[in-house]
């Protein structure tokens, strides 16, 4: 009978302790976080997060895009870039859709993060006496009313030779780390041309193709740093229908810029890229351009 009892005190004991724990610490009934509700949710537009496809697009790249008709090798981070015949022989392809004209490559994580608060007041866009200057580009000035660039690496017309801006060297370890990441390790002497591309309140990059053999050579590649809701950037198809791209911050794409294409921001806030052009093939002559120093632009490039 002592026995019997004791076993009823053990049972009633452990009963009494369970709900003792679940008393003294209840699970939370909080409501989701912001964050929380980002990672469900089915698009990180502002939180820039890695969805799975762009991971798998960077751990096995040629499975991602082997039916991929726009694809025509990969950079050593293993991101795609696009045929090059697509840029020389541009009219011999059809233009039907989004995914004839944009090549997606992936995120650069939070990489771009610390240039969206260190490039969103107008005053650092207008006040650039300690970087270099290029004159005789009235031709582009015109078809971008509103729009201010901030140089880091430029090239002469045919993209041989590339000229460093100072501020370049003022950002170069955030700009590297992208760099980096986007084309792989130790590919800087691929870099022809890079900038950042500041469209303010009612901008506009009207219609246009970019021309030149420095445009036909490389790739456009673009990592979008800020990008307002009502941002437009439309490419024009065959039939002269424009299409927007799903623009979204931090993710990566090659742009075939000899396609006819227009953006617009009518929304209140800035649209930041940052936009890099890049040759399969190093290039080998550069010079280091001063704060302050003026250069004419032309096929060649007099400092």
């Amino acid at each position: 009978m002592r026995r019997t009892d004791n076993l009823i005190l053990i049972v009633i004991f452990t009963v009494f302790a369970l709900f003792a724990v679940q008393f003294l610490f209840p699970r939370s009934s909080q409501p989701p976080s912001e964050l929380q509700k980002h990672h469900s949710g089915s698009k990180a537009h502002h939180l820039d997060l890695q969805p799975k496809e762009s991971l798998t697009a960077i751990i096995n790249p040629k499975e991602q895009y082997a039916s991929n008709p726009l694809v025509g090798g990969f950079w050593p981070s293993g991101r795609p870039y696009m045929d090059q015949k697509r840029k020389t022989d541009w009219r011999a392809f059809k233009y039907n859709s989004e995914s004839d004209v944009k090549l997606e490559m992936g995120t650069v994580g939070d990489l771009h993060k610390p240039f969206q608060t260190i490039l969103f007041e107008k005053s650092v866009w207008e006040n650039q006496q300690d970087n270099a200057n290029l004159l005789n580009r009235g031709s582009v000035t015109k078809f971008k009313p509103g729009v201010f660039d901030y140089k880091l690496i430029h090239s002469n017309q045919d993209g041989t030779s590339i000229y460093y801006f100072p501020y370049f060297e003022k950002y170069r370890p955030e700009l590297t780390r992208i760099v980096d990441s986007v084309l792989g390790a130790d590919m800087l002497k691929h870099v022809v041309r890079m900038q950042f591309a500041r469209m303010a309140h009612d901008a506009k990059i009207l219609k246009h193709q970019d021309t030149g053999e420095w445009a036909t050579s490389t790739h456009r590649i673009h990592v979008p740093i800020l990008v307002p809701p009502q941002t437009q950037f439309q490419v024009f198809m065959d039939d002269g229908r424009p299409v927007d791209l799903d623009l979204r911050e931090g993710h990566v794409f090659e742009l075939n810029n000899r396609v006819p294409h227009a953006v617009s921001n009518p929304g209140p806030s800035p649209r930041i890229h940052l936009v890099i052009d890049v040759s399969e093939s190093p290039r080998s002559q550069f010079t280091t351009l001063h704060p302050g120093q003026e250069c004419s632009y032309g096929q060649v490039i007099v400092c």
